[in-house]
């Protein structure tokens, strides 16, 4: 595709250009695949681009010397046009001179115009006479006569009219040059066109307007090619962005000129603002090497090496961060960009993070030796048949299960392992994996001994992407001995159903979701007096009592939701109206909701503990009111209990004392001496017998105040004469013991009297101080 310009020279000043405009030359085809390969690569629609090439004028050779041999006049021409040679041009023999030059190369005009689809036009400002090139007509769609200014501003297209009106006063007024793009609605048949109008004013003597000489050339397929070129490049800039990938273009001095977001989280950047934008800066904060580990100077990376011309896919690099130490694997691809002569003039890169896709890969490869290992290590048979019933693949365990070895059974039929019965059973069975079902199956087989065995497979089909079968897997385990303990268990539990019914305790088999026993012995009728048809046919919560139906409930759900073992207490009603307390031990709930129960009459029991709970309220009872400090031990010396009085001489609740030592709660020591008595409990523990009272003990509560207290213990002893605690005794003795002390004291200061009447008079002070010492104590 060729454009031909010419530069505008007025007084030594470049002025403006003239252009021809793009063509093609005459049987001269253009390149149609480089042509969509520049759509391809700019994203352009390839058909929409392409038809764009027909639209594209095609001129001989001759017209364009013809075009350009005019144009180099023209420009000359309005080169020449100085502020003196316009002066001159008034004189009438000049302009006639100027009128034929102009005559002589109308046709050099025409070609022209026709060759940049553009027309020329000339206004007389002060004749008000207008004059237009037959190319400018056929591009407005005019017809020569009756046009007019106001007919001219019809023509601009109605939104451009105001900017078409000021241009013009602004070039008539010398403020600015008349150039500008507008479009124009055709006169002809209204259609839309761009056209790139420009002008030029000529003043005369008195610095008025004279004459505006100007082109209009029609650029309504050029400006629709720029628009689909650049709709092509936001596609492609989106394109880019909306990548995952890295992708960055440079001209062909590795300058990058175009690059995606994920180009700066490739390369661990914040954003695209802080990316380099030429190559020779990375290798100031980045480090590459091959996937041995050596190091990559600059030269080897790909975009020299696609610069140089060379193409390369999945090519990998590590890359290492010099600042932060950060360290990724790139898989790359690249090729050079080249142009229309084949020259190289940038290259293309699209790398990819693939660290964590080689760090899958390792893994997998590790899975799969694993995987490798767990199947030849497996102790149940692999076996691995193709769409012809071969066997492509047996692990050791199935070989060993058969008697072979894997060479041997390698390429071996199914079918070579059965007899008749076992290949049409087998027939059936690759049926289904053939439909694509997988299932569970007991098999029998024929080891290479001749002995037979029992199997369970559980087999799968092996389909194709397309889900054609393409053979078959299966896990193989023997169980020839469990179908033999199987014989043995059958033997076994029809011995047990005979003792099912001798047990003394209610077994049975319940539904919970539906809310019925489903099966008992009879022990149902022995306890409860019902037959086993009317016990299996009345909802089990109709015979639990009133007061324990919710509780019995709350457990049932429980035991639906899961619960492991069960263990609960409920009265149940018997046939006679009375009621009976069972104890029940539960399996967890199947799927179905049932479960296996054993339940056992504890009335009995409980008549028991009611007796025993009133004899401990009795005791309870006895224990508070007695005046005396009682605590009770266990074998370890732990309290067990404790009355009100032992309470409120150690300063310990019962609650805060069971279960401690009792050296902790009854902190005993000599009045004498201080040192701590030894435990009434322990010498009742190690003696078997009872302890005697023990004098000069002080108790210390546990807020410091000490009571001088009596003490004796004795062991408590079962049925069987065995010791299981020691109960200790003890009283208060704070306030008997002073009476005692006064008393005492008394008797002492009556005979101290006497004998002080008897001492002489000298003495009297020292005997005073001596009474009044003995008073303090």
């Amino acid at each position: 595709m060729w454009d031909i310009v010419t530069p505008i020279i007025v007084g030594g000043r470049h002025v403006g250009n003239v252009f021809m405009g793009q063509y093609f030359l005459e049987n001269t085809e253009p390149n149609v695949d480089f042509f969509r390969k520049q759509a391809k690569k700019y994203g352009f629609k390839e058909k929409e681009y392409l038809a764009a090439l027909d639209r594209v004028p095609r001129f001989s050779k001759d017209k364009v010397d013809t075009g350009m041999q005019f144009y180099s006049k023209l420009a000359g021409m309005i080169s020449t046009l100085s502020f003196n040679s316009i002066q001159q041009s008034r004189m009438l023999s000049e302009r006639k001179l100027a009128e034929e030059e102009l005559k002589k190369n109308q046709f050099l005009l025409q070609q022209a115009e026709e060759i940049s689809n553009q027309g020329a036009w000339e206004w007389d400002i002060i004749q008000n006479e207008w004059s237009f090139s037959e190319n400018w007509l056929r591009i407005h769609g005019c017809r020569l006569s009756g046009i007019t200014r106001e007919e001219l501003m019809k023509i601009s297209y109605p939104e451009d009219t105001p900017r078409v009106e000021k241009a013009f006063q602004d070039a008539l007024k010398g403020k600015a040059p008349y150039n500008l793009e507008h479009r124009i609605v055709r006169r002809n048949d209204g259609g839309i066109r761009s056209i790139q109008a420009k002008g030029n004013i000529i003043f005369n003597d008195s610095g008025q307007p004279a004459k505006m000489y100007g082109v209009a050339q029609d650029i309504t397929d050029s400006k629709l090619a720029k628009e689909a070129l650049g709709e092509s490049e936001q596609k492609l800039k989106a394109a880019l962005e909306s990548m995952s990938d890295a992708i960055f273009i440079s001209d062909s001095e590795g300058n990058f000129i175009d690059f995606n977001k994920a180009f700066a989280t490739f390369h661990k950047f914040n954003n695209t603002e802080e990316c380099s934008k030429t190559l020779k800066e990375y290798p100031v904060f980045l480090d590459v090497f091959d996937s041995d580990g050596e190091f990559v100077p600059l030269e080897m990376w790909v975009v020299p090496r696609a610069l140089g011309g060379e193409t390369g896919l999945n090519k990998e690099y590590i890359l290492k961060r010099k600042d932060t130490g950060e360290t990724w694997i790139g898989s790359y691809n690249y090729s050079p960009i080249r142009n229309s002569e084949g020259d190289i003039i940038g290259s293309v890169v699209a790398a990819r993070d693939i660290t964590e896709r080689k760090s899958n890969e390792i893994k997998i490869s590790e899975s799969e030796k694993k995987y490798r290992d767990l199947v030849n290590l497996a102790q149940e048979g692999i076996w691995v048949i193709d769409k012809d019933h071969i066997t492509s693949f047996a692990n050791p365990s199935m070989a060993k299960i058969l008697g072979y070895s894997y060479e041997e059974m390698n390429g071996k039929s199914l079918f070579d392992f059965m007899d008749e019965t076992g290949i049409k059973l087998a027939n059936e069975n690759i049926e289904r994996r053939k439909a694509g079902l997988k299932d569970q199956h007991d098999f029998e087989f024929i080891r290479k001994n001749g002995d037979r065995i029992f199997c369970t497979m559980v087999s799968a089909p092996i389909l194709d992407e397309t889900g054609n079968y393409k053979g078959a897997i299966a896990g193989v385990i023997d169980i020839t001995e469990r179908k033999r303990a199987e014989e043995k268990i059958r033997a076994v539990e029809e011995n047990l159903k005979n003792t099912f019914d001798l047990s003394p305790s209610i077994i049975c088999k319940a539904n919970l979701n539906l809310g019925y026993f489903v099966e008992a012995n009879k022990a149902v009728t022995r306890i409860l007096g019902y037959s086993i048809e009317e016990f299996t046919s009345i909802p089990f919560i109709d015979l639990i009592h009133p007061d324990d139906q919710q509780i019995s409930t709350d457990e049932k759900n429980e035991q639906i939701k899961g619960k492991e073992v069960t263990f609960f207490e409920n009265r149940y009603l018997c046939k006679d109206g009375s009621y009976k307390w069972i104890s029940w031990y539960g399996t967890k709930a199947d799927e179905n909701g049932q479960v296996t129960a054993i339940g056992s009459d504890i009335t009995e029991r409980k008549d028991s503990e009611e007796q025993l709970a009133d004899e401990k309220e009795r005791l309870a009872v006895t224990l508070r009111s007695i005046g005396d400090g009682v605590i009770t031990t266990d074998i370890e010396g732990n309290v067990v209990l404790m009355n009100r009085v032992a309470e409120k001489l150690s300063g310990w609740s019962q609650q805060e004392a069971i279960g401690k030592p009792l050296i902790t709660v009854f902190d005993i020591i000599r009045e004498t001496t201080g040192n701590p008595c030894e435990s009434p409990v322990e010498k009742a523990l190690s003696s078997g017998n009872i302890i005697e009272p023990a004098n000069h003990t002080v108790l210390i509560s546990r807020d410091g105040i000490k009571h001088n207290i009596a003490d004796s213990g004795a062991p408590i002893k079962d049925k069987y004469g065995m010791t299981i605690g020691v109960v200790l005794v003890f009283r208060d003795m704070t306030e008997k013991l002073k009476i005692e002390n006064a008393i005492n004291r008394a008797t002492k200061l009556e005979s101290i009297g006497l004998l002080a009447g008897g001492i002489a008079h000298d003495f009297n002070n020292l005997l005073g101080g001596i009474f009044g010492y003995i008073d303090l104590n």
